[in-house]
Formats: structure tokens, sequence, C-alpha cells
């Protein structure tokens, strides 16, 4: 049986590695900030381009966005001015996207201390077995694998064996694949049956299911074939199923998050990429109706 101390210290440890990884996004937001000396530089290159010679390093030149002292900018030797000032207007709009997708990461990080602290104070108050047994629960659905909460628990979530709108392949270019084939179905992949090392597909820009590659926690090892083999599949069951070459995005399931407020199954990712795929003529036949949540060898994996 779950204590609710054990409960307790699996939640602390979550709130540990969420305030580190925030602290480490800040520190990357505020390193960021020099994200705008990188245009200032271009800008100082082209107007001095005329005092640059090919083969150069670095010039110094009277910086007009400070008080006019001279600044020093390295310079690429096997590039002329234009070149070397496109060169620091890129690195400019890197850093700058980069720096937006830190702080909606932050943001979600925000969100998650702020769950992962209403749940200890929910586990504060329970007193009986079932009520820290139901939060543990919560926990695990919430995608946190925690060795603590799993030695305890054992299989911690239990879902139906035949899942709404949920296909399952179990052995699809040679790994176990979950299709979803409607709104509740992508929902109930997307929450439940899949894990932050799984590999997710779905079709670009078009209405269709969410796949899942299972992976066993080793995503390293699923070739870019197998992937496509399931692009062609997740397009199939999607409204592009009737065209030539349909473009389908993968990305792994830890950057997957469901909008918030949105209907079942609407999510947005992040570090995707694409793969153009001509969708299958016709369903596999191998489709089981449904699975557990967790394969034995998953059930231990910390997340």
């Amino acid at each position: 049986m779950l204590e609710k101390e054990t409960l307790e210290k699996a939640i602390l440890a979550e709130l540990g590695r969420v305030a580190r990884r925030r602290a480490k996004r800040e520190a990357e937001i505020e390193e960021g900030k020099h994200a705008e000396q990188y245009r200032q530089m271009g800008e100082l290159i082209l107007g001095n381009r005329g005092q640059i010679e090919r083969g150069s390093t670095q010039i110094a030149v009277a910086d007009w966005f400070g008080r006019g002292e001279e600044v020093t900018i390295p310079l690429r030797p096997d590039l002329g001015p234009v070149e070397n000032a496109q060169r620091y207007f890129r690195r400019w709009k890197k850093a700058s996207k980069a720096g937006q997708i830190l702080l909606l990461l932050l943001r979600r990080d925000g969100e998650e201390e702020e769950w992962l602290s209403a749940l200890q104070g929910k586990v504060a108050a329970v007193e009986t077995p079932e009520e820290v047994a139901s939060l543990a629960e919560a926990l695990v659905k919430r995608g946190y694998r925690s060795q603590r909460l799993v030695r305890k628990v054992g299989s911690p979530v239990k879902v139906s064996r035949r899942p709404k709108g949920v296909k399952v392949y179990e052995d699809f270019a040679g790994f176990r694949v979950l299709v979803g084939t409607g709104a509740q179905g992508n929902e109930t992949i997307l929450r439940e049956l899949s894990s932050p090392d799984d590999i997710w597909l779905h079709t670009r820009g078009a209405r269709g299911a969410h796949a899942i590659i299972k992976t066993n926690r080793q995503p390293d090892r699923v070739s870019l074939e197998a992937i496509q083999k399931v692009a062609a599949l997740a397009a199939y069951f999607s409204d592009e199923r009737g065209a030539g070459t349909v473009a389908v995005d993968y990305t792994l399931r830890k950057y997957v998050r469901k909008v918030k407020g949105g209907n079942p199954g609407m999510a947005r990712y992040e570090r995707g990429k694409t793969v153009l795929v001509k969708p299958l003529d016709r369903p596999p036949t191998a489709a089981l109706p449904g699975l557990s949540a967790q394969s034995p060898a998953e059930e231990e994996a910390p997340h």
C-alpha cells in the first residue's frame, strides 16, 4: 500500500526537478538578452563596409548604439562585409527566436509548479489510503514516473483494455504503434497511453490521427524508414488520405502539449521535424482493439 509520506516525497522530488529546469531556462533567457548586440554589430559592419577589406579578422568602429566609443567586432576573414553582417543578423534572429521559445517553456514550468504545489496541499489534507492512491494516480497520469512512486504503486495507471477510438498495431515497422481514430482517441493516446520518449506523429495542417511509436525509452533506435512508414499510416487516417504526397510532422511525445481549453485531441508541439510520404492505400489489418497503459518494461521508467 502506498504511504502518504512516500507520495509527498515523490511530489517534492518533482518540484525540485521543475525548479532546477526553470532556473536553467531563466539563465538562458538572461544570456539571450545579448541577442540585440548581434543586430547592432551587423548594422555597424554595413555602415562601415567601405573600410573593411576581405581577409580582415576584425574591425574597430565608433559604436552608434552606445556612447560613440570605439567597439571591436570580430569578422570571418573568408567573408566579405555584407556576408559578415548577414552572419550577425542570422545569429540575432536565432537568439531572438530561442528566447521566445524559452519564455513559453518557462510559463509551462510555472504551470507545472502550481499544479504540483496544489497536489501537495491535497496530499497533506487526505487521511485514507484510498485517497492517497487516487492522488498518486493523478500524478502518474500527468506524466510523472518517479522510481520512488513506481516501486510502491507497481503498475500505477489502469485503463480500459479497449480504449475508444484507438487502434493498436503490435508490430508495425518493427514497433508497437498506436493510432487515434477520433478526437477522443487522440486525447487518450496523448494523455494516457504514451510516454515522454515515445515518438508522436500528425499530418501537418490537416485533421487526422495522432500516431505514437512506442520506443521503450529508446527513441534513437527508431530509424527514419520506420518513421516514414508510420507517417504513411497516420496520413491514411487523416483528411489528406487521397493526396499524392503528404507532410507529416513528428517529435518526441514530451514536446507535445494539449491546447489549454481546447477540444479533445487538440495539441501544440515543438522541435518538430517533417517527412513527406504517400498515404497508405488501405489500412493495415493487424489492428488490435485496445491495450494497457504501459508495457511492463516501461512501468519503471523514470520521468
